[in-house]
């Protein structure tokens, strides 16, 4: 979430994305905290194998195959 957060923007009643270098600001500054936030995420990924990323690579392909099965019709038009 904080994440997300950090890489967009609000004004008025809509949000922009950051570009990186707005975005490579915001993570430094010390306000807000985002380097202590990801650290628990970037120790997940430096500990974990190369074959538990293809493992969850497959996976996401197969959700992918699989939600556009469900959203393109029969004549091949995606759904509404």
């Amino acid at each position: 979430m904080a994440l997300a957060e950090a890489v967009l923007d609000r004004s008025d009643d809509e949000f922009r994305l950051l570009i990186y270098s707005e975005f490579l600001r915001r993570y430094e500054d010390p306000e807000w905290n985002l380097k202590s936030l990801l650290e628990p995420v970037r120790q997940a990924f430096s500990s974990t194998e190369k074959e538990q990323f293809k493992t969850l690579e497959e996976s996401l392909v197969r959700l992918s195959v699989s939600i556009a099965d469900l959203t393109t019709s029969p004549n091949g038009a995606k759904a509404p």
